[in-house]
């Protein structure tokens, strides 16, 4: 919720899967629903992507069935050089610098950042 929001105040649109845009949905953070690959609904996630629609991705996933549908998220991402994270701590660090959230004008490493702001 509070990446999202993040990227939302800095005037971000977030584009979510269905249990995301669920959670968002219910904590009042606006988000555009897109479906995944294995929905068989287009556009879908990776036509956004090779569309060049998207510029930064956080994509958490847990257990093999999430992994293995993520493979061509993974992929269109490197294939097109978009920033890629597959930790909410990792996106939420990097959203927060993006967007001057914090002060990165000392180096140290992301996790540094993400505990300062907790």
């Amino acid at each position: 919720i509070e990446l999202s929001q993040t990227l939302v105040d800095a005037g971000f649109e977030v584009l979510t899967t269905t249990g995301t845009h669920a959670t968002l949905s219910r904590a009042g953070v606006p988000s555009t629903h897109v479906a995944k690959v294995i929905d068989g609904v287009r556009p879908h996630i990776v036509d956004k992507l090779l569309s060049d629609e998207v510029s930064f991705i956080v994509n958490t996933t847990e257990g093999v069935q999430a992994i293995k549908d993520s493979k061509s998220i993974r992929q269109a991402a490197l294939d097109r050089g978009i920033v890629y994270f597959t930790t909410m701590a990792g996106g939420l660090a990097a959203a927060q610098s993006m967007v001057g959230d914090v002060d990165v004008t000392v180096v140290k490493n992301i996790q540094a950042y993400h505990k300062d702001e907790a």
